[in-house]
């Protein structure tokens, strides 16, 4: 979602992750409903998994408000094409 933001609807870098963060609230939710309908919610996987999100969410956003504009692209940038090295290597 961030580099759309970026590239195509021409946000700046800080600004697209915060849309970004935004939205994952509603995504999350219709995914826990979906999953949720069909009994394949992991309760405690999921209860662990949001209490890192809520931790890591304030730490990103103390970051991401503090972090200079090309910085943060220089380093999402390397991010994803590690994720991608990883992602076409496997594990």
């Amino acid at each position: 979602m961030v580099p759309l933001l970026v590239l195509w609807a021409h946000y700046g870098q800080r600004d697209a992750h915060a849309v970004s963060l935004g939205a994952i609230i509603p995504i999350s939710m219709a995914g826990v409903l979906t999953f949720g309908a069909a009994g394949e919610v992991r309760v405690w996987e999921a209860v662990a998994l949001a209490a890192g999100s809520i931790v890591g969410a304030q730490a990103g956003t103390t970051l991401l408000a503090r972090a200079d504009e090309r910085m943060l692209k220089l380093a999402f940038g390397i991010f994803l094409l590690v994720v991608a090295v990883f992602m076409v290597v496997g594990r």
